[in-house]
């Protein structure tokens, strides 16, 4: 009678580990780029027994081990991995800091942007001795991009109250000042479609970070003579997508970037 053969199920062991973060999200966790091997790679992969996995936000390698923790088969002492980043994300560079983009956490870490200056696809390149089984993984972070946050608010033309936003907390991070801002593109357009309202414009003194989440605390308020009461709670995030440069009111003859909010505030008794 025969007796059935048993087959060992390979080992595997995580190899490397590639994470793509951004500031923006509330998670940390970028979705916005496609992570795969250049062909190289995953040529070179497939000889070494690895299986390519893709995540949200990068990819893992494993590869088959002997059974003591070592590859199956064995590399050189130094050798180049290459990943190509593909941006799917068309909204990408309106929430990102172009001017600050990761370039590896080290030497032997290599990040190569199609165009720095629009930053898109990029091409990471890993240079190890991948004997070493450290299951190491190799964070590439985003920085979101720093504007100023508008808000402006439309009310009656007769309402004579006075409007604050401000943040509820001590000490505030971000403070918001009321200014003339009917000269920026935003106050004008508002201004032709609705002649009859009042436009009041706050600018935040600080530069904020686009942000998914929004910043809790950021109060509209009405001004009485001796209280001062509270409209809203929590005023939403400006939207990435609603950008202008306006006027630095700091520095005469400068611009600023800037994202911006509309709301209306009706029936309010002075």
């Amino acid at each position: 009678m025969s007796m059935a053969v048993k087959t060992k199920t390979p080992s595997y062991a995580l190899l490397l580990g590639i994470d793509i973060n951004h500031a923006y999200y509330a998670d940390g966790v970028c979705p916005d780029f496609i992570t795969k091997p250049s062909s190289a790679t995953q040529q070179w992969l497939a000889g070494h027994r690895c299986v390519v996995k893709p995540k949200i936000n990068g990819v893992e390698i494993y590869i088959q081990t002997d059974g003591q923790g070592n590859p199956f088969i064995a590399f050189g002492d130094q050798d180049k991995l290459s990943f190509e980043l593909a941006l799917r994300n068309a909204d990408f560079l309106l929430f990102t800091d172009k001017g600050n983009l990761p370039n590896g956490k080290d030497a032997n870490t290599q990040i190569t942007f199609d165009n720095p200056n629009n930053p898109g696809n990029a091409l990471v390149e890993i240079t190890r001795n991948f004997n070493q089984m450290t299951s190491e993984r190799v964070s590439i972070a985003f920085q979101a991009k720093l504007v100023r946050w508008i808000y402006y608010l439309l009310t009656s033309t007769d309402d004579l109250n006075e409007y604050l936003i401000g943040q509820n907390v001590n000490p505030a991070p971000y403070t918001w000042t009321s200014d003339n801002g009917n000269d920026d593109r935003v106050s004008g357009g508002l201004a032709l479609q609705s002649p009859n309202f009042k436009i009041s414009r706050f600018l935040s003194n600080q530069m904020i970070p686009c942000q998914e989440s929004g910043i809790k605390n950021i109060q509209l308020t009405l001004k009485g003579s001796q209280t001062t009461t509270t409209l809203i709670d929590h005023l939403p995030n400006p939207y990435y997508r609603n950008f202008l440069q306006t006027d630095d009111v700091a520095s005469a003859g400068n611009k600023i970037d800037a994202i911006y909010h509309i709301m209306t505030q009706l029936n309010t008794t002075t």
